[in-house]
């Protein structure tokens, strides 16, 4: 036969009752552990970076930071004075290219229409006045350089004087240049 225990229902409550009372204890103690672990940490960090911010701090003050930030700014400065010096140089440069009556284009024209046994013994430019002096054998190769010249279509006037030598003839050839208007020379390409 069963033995019936009528004081259990009793019993069932106070253990419910300790077990509750514990379950609580843990709850509790692992929140308090886990609230102090991270203030802990959050101290611990705190620190670590207030300690690095101050060893920052003594950097950016310290005399070699300081000397090369004035150093910095100085070049800074600099650097903008001569960015505007540049930007009017190149603006000039600019101007004189526009300008330039003297390229290698018209050295490889002159001395592309050399007539063959002639050297060019001396070159001057000035402004739009050349004279050029070459070295020849006949004066049909005068003539020749003189038609080449006009050929080129970039001087205004040709003037050939021939000095008589005992051997060569010497040539001087002063030419001026033609002026030159941007449309022309857009057109002439």
């Amino acid at each position: 036969m069963k033995d019936f225990n009528f004081f259990s229902p009793y019993l069932l409550e106070k253990q419910n009752k300790n077990s509750k009372i514990w379950f609580i204890i843990a709850v509790s103690s692992v929140l308090t552990i886990g609230l102090i672990t991270f203030t802990t940490f959050n101290i611990y960090y705190m620190n670590r970076y207030k300690s690095e911010i101050s060893k920052v701090e003594s950097y950016l003050n310290s005399k070699e930071t300081m000397e090369q930030l004035e150093k910095y700014e100085e070049v800074s400065e600099r650097l903008v004075l001569l960015n505007t010096y540049f930007d009017t140089v190149k603006e000039i440069d600019d101007k004189l290219d526009s300008y330039d009556t003297v390229s290698t284009e018209l050295l490889d024209k002159l001395s592309s229409i050399m007539p063959q046994d002639a050297s060019m013994t001396n070159l001057a430019i000035s402004n739009k006045d050349v004279e050029i002096n070459y070295s020849i054998k006949s004066l049909l190769q005068a003539a020749e350089l003189e038609h080449n010249l006009k050929e080129l279509n970039i001087f205004e006037q040709v003037h050939i004087n021939i000095v008589d030598m005992q051997t060569n003839y010497t040539a001087i050839i002063s030419c001026k240049l033609k002026d030159v208007n941007k449309s022309e020379a857009q057109t002439d390409k």
